[in-house]
């Protein structure tokens, strides 16, 4: 059976961008002292637009409001702006690792049911064995003993994960008439000024120190600019059950980042359990691999 490389860059480029918003607990913990998540939010919207303006501006594209399918931008910006909120305060009470695992991990679920309820059918037997396998090993990554916080306060990372389902079942509707980087220019841009109240109550002063601008400034082209243009590009031909599943690599690439390089310590269980997250990836990219059947009755 021969294999087509066509299907794979979507996926790939959903990966990649998954992998650019794992480095931010990294990039978030490296910051200067005082740094509130709001902030931090914040800033990485603001500066990830305007590294997106400048990336167009050097391309020499002019940006145009016209054929923009506001809706879904409108959408687009608030699930966003409602999932940083959401996601940071869960952090807050649950921790770092169970805020991201049950964020990121709800959203396969909420995406598959978006998905069965617009395409009125059930998404493919390959995007529930890798969601069943990446689950797992999300599981596996992230056991904590004696957890500290109740379980009703699970609820807020879940909606954390509802929030992001949204954002990528409309991704598609984003670049029918314009590119990736425009679309995300205007998103995080909008997401940014929503965010800017929050500036009133929280310190400042961290960013315009040196350690604190390049913290900023990472946070802003890696984890916004990047990782937000790969994921909406990718999603162009990637459904959103499977673009949901990919983005599962997120919590996966912040525990290699912490073991390789923050020294955190691992297990058994942690490697098994990237072992099949990777296996997960693999279910999904071996799919997307295969030649579309084409109807022949």
């Amino acid at each position: 059976m021969q294999l087509s490389l066509t299907g794979v860059r979507g996926p790939l480029f959903v990966l990649i961008g998954a992998l650019c918003f794992s480095t931010s607990g990294f990039l978030q913990a490296l910051a200067p002292e005082g740094a509130s998540p709001y902030v931090v939010a914040g800033s990485r919207m603001i500066l990830g637009s305007l590294a997106l303006f400048l990336l167009l501006k050097a391309h020499r594209i002019q940006l145009s409001l016209k054929d923009w399918r506001w809706r879904y931008v409108l959408i687009y910006a608030f699930a966003l702006w409602l999932f940083q909120i959401s996601f940071f305060n869960s952090v807050l009470l649950v921790g770092v690792a169970v805020g991201t695992v049950v964020s990121i991990g709800a959203a396969p679920f909420f995406c598959g049911i978006i998905y069965a309820i617009q395409e009125k059918k059930l998404p493919a037997a390959s995007w529930v064995v890798s969601t069943i396998i990446a689950l797992i090993g999300l599981v596996l990554i992230n056991s904590i003993d004696n957890a500290s916080f109740k379980t009703e306060e699970l609820l807020l990372p879940i909606f954390a994960g509802a929030c992001y389902s949204v954002e990528i079942s409309v991704s598609k509707h984003l670049t029918e008439k314009h590119s990736a980087e425009e679309a995300m220019m205007i998103i995080t841009g909008l997401v940014g000024l929503g965010l800017l109240p929050f500036f009133a109550f929280f310190p400042v002063q961290w960013i315009f120190t040196a350690h604190g601008l390049c913290i900023a400034l990472s946070l802003g082209v890696v984890t916004c600019a990047m990782g937000f243009t790969f994921t909406v590009e990718g999603l162009k031909t990637t459904s959103a059950p499977v673009g949901a599943t990919l983005a599962l690599g997120e919590p996966l690439g912040a525990a290699l980042l912490g073991i390789l390089a923050l020294d955190e310590p691992s297990s058994p269980k942690t490697i098994l359990g990237i072992a099949l997250m990777l296996a997960s990836v693999l279910v999904l990219v071996v799919e997307e691999l295969k030649p579309q059947e084409r109807g022949s009755s």
